[in-house]
């Protein structure tokens, strides 16, 4: 009773843990109130609470810690209780017996040993860690995909800030071109490019905004908040930027630190001890000799002759399987596919391991070129940022025509978003790597020689 009592209380616990997730996480209706601000801590915060699929796994995880507090169970006997009455007519013949009833009650016991109890034991611990390791690595993949919206809300907001002053810069393009047409210093066909340039500059911000809104939704749902779509984009403020650093990884040493932790490598390993030990005690259920102990307590009478009788039953047997160990018996064969799935699992290993290492090699060389582009698109933006600078000053002393100045412009334009598009890549690389080693983002900047 004490033992069913702390598997309760554990399954409370873990649901008390985290207690959105123990069933449907309902969604926050914000839609009205202040403005919303939102951290990447808040924002993970919030989808770790929100999850369903996360919550399953708590579920799952409290179920399976429950099975190991009760793991006594599979020394605990069959009990069985059994009840029967009937009805006897009198004897038709002279001198037969009087009608009556019958009854009868019986109270059994049984209990089955096999040497296989003790890795029936082990699987159950190995499916709690099991599910341990699926809870964590589904709340680390979660934290990953929180942090990447995030971080790609973060650039739209900067490809918003950039074409708006594009924009701005359009607008007064504008305003200059139509005070020179109508001095009669520019003509129609150069009024046109300005006019067709600030509407590709209104285009350009309205889709933009209309994409940030469209994540920005998205994102708003992983967390479980809800908010009307042209609400949202004006209510809430993100805090923070993309927070970028210089790494500088040995893959191979990652390799060596870290690779052992990935989920897969792991659930791999989890996967070939469960078969082992299936393996082994299959073996023993077949081949190892089974205790059975029987007892029992019954109870009968008979009211026409006014017999009553109770009896106690004890019973011990004992069997030897014999033919499992024949070669080419069916035990024997299923003991042998049992050999051959260990064999293939350990195969699966070892391509699993193989895959992560050209992929944590892959993503460190990328992160290096990624850093390296980041330095290239900064110098780019400032030269179109000074070209600009010079355009600008030629359009207004008369020797530059106004479509070189928009040149110029949409140059500076497409700079500065490139150095936004290398930002992010590099920061989304650096999540991936961080999956890839199932570790936080944060440790590779310690693993950062």
């Amino acid at each position: 009773m004490k033992r069913r009592l702390r598997g309760t209380l554990i399954f409370a616990c873990i649901l008390w843990i985290a207690p959105p997730l123990a069933g449907q996480a309902p969604s926050i209706n914000v839609s009205e109130g202040p403005s919303i601000s939102l951290s990447l801590e808040s924002a993970l915060e919030l989808a770790l609470s929100s999850s369903l699929s996360l919550a399953k796994t708590v579920i799952d995880l409290g179920s399976a810690g429950i099975a190991v507090e009760n793991i006594w169970s599979l020394l605990f006997p069959g009990i069985g209780l059994s009840a029967a009455a009937g009805y006897q007519s009198p004897s038709l013949l002279p001198g037969g017996e009087s009608g009556g009833f019958g009854y009868g009650l019986s109270l059994s016991l049984s209990l089955t040993l096999n040497f296989s109890l003790l890795e029936r034991a082990e699987l159950i611990r190995l499916a709690y860690s099991t599910e341990l390791l699926n809870y964590e690595n589904s709340r680390r993949l979660l934290e990953i995909q929180t942090a990447k919206s995030f971080y790609t809300l973060l650039a739209w907001r900067e490809y918003i800030i950039i074409l708006e002053e594009a924009l701005f810069l359009a607008e007064g393009q504008l305003e200059r071109d139509e005070g020179a047409f109508a001095a009669g210093f520019l003509g129609q066909f150069a009024l046109m490019q300005s006019r067709l340039g600030l509407e590709n500059a209104r285009y350009s911000l309205s889709a933009a905004r209309t994409a940030y809104a469209s994540l920005l939704g998205e994102f708003l749902m992983l967390l479980g908040l809800e908010l009307p779509f042209e609400e949202a984009p004006n209510r809430v403020i993100l805090e923070g930027d993309l927070e970028l650093a210089r790494l500088e990884l040995d893959p191979e040493q990652l390799i060596r630190d870290y690779l052992p932790r990935r989920p897969d490598i792991l659930a791999q390993a989890g996967t070939i001890r469960r078969l082992e030990l299936e393996r082994k005690a299959r073996a023993l259920e077949l081949r190892s000799p089974t205790l059975t102990i029987t007892g029992g307590y019954g109870l009968s009478g008979y009211t026409g002759t006014g017999r009553f009788a109770d009896s106690f039953r004890l019973g011990l047997g004992l069997s030897v399987p014999i033919s499992p160990w024949i070669p080419g018996s069916a035990g024997d064969q299923a003991i042998g596919r049992a050999d051959r799935e260990i064999e293939q699992a350990r195969l699966d290993l070892q391509n699993m391991e193989n895959s992560a290492k050209i992929l944590v090699r892959s993503l460190a060389e990328r992160i290096k070129l990624s850093w390296e582009g980041i330095g290239i698109a900064r110098s780019r933006a400032e030269l179109a940022a000074r070209n600009y600078d010079l355009a600008e000053q030629g359009a207004r002393n008369g020797s530059l025509e106004s479509p070189a100045l928009e040149t110029a412009r949409n140059g500076l334009v497409q700079a500065r978003q490139q150095l936004v598009e290398n930002e992010l890549a590099y920061k989304t690389l650096s999540l991936d790597l961080a999956a890839a080693l199932n570790i936080h983002w944060t440790e590779l900047s310690g693993a950062s020689s």
